[in-house]
């Protein structure tokens, strides 16, 4: 039986583990890149939430304003009505 030994070409061996240290460097900066512009992406959609919310708000403001003047509006009326049937 014969057994598998390593080769021992110190250059080749030095190259191979140059290559795949340039090799996880390259996918290291990919992922720096894509998780630099998801963090970019993800404060654009938090700045549109954020003023989403504020129109949301300011609109629900306006229509309970708007109810609460309607409903004053419609007793005024209903007073003025009966005043008006009794007078």
């Amino acid at each position: 039986m014969s057994s598998c030994k390593p080769v021992r070409n110190s250059k080749l061996n030095s190259k191979i583990n140059e290559d795949a240290i340039n090799d996880l460097n390259k996918v290291s900066e990919y992922y720096k890149s894509c998780i630099t512009d998801l963090g970019r992406k993800c404060c654009s959609l938090e700045g549109s939430n954020s003023s989403s919310l504020g129109i949301l708000d300011s609109a629900e403001q306006e229509s309970w304003n708007g109810n609460e003047n309607m409903k004053r509006h419609g007793i005024r009326k209903r007073v003025e009505e009966r005043v008006n049937d009794v007078a």
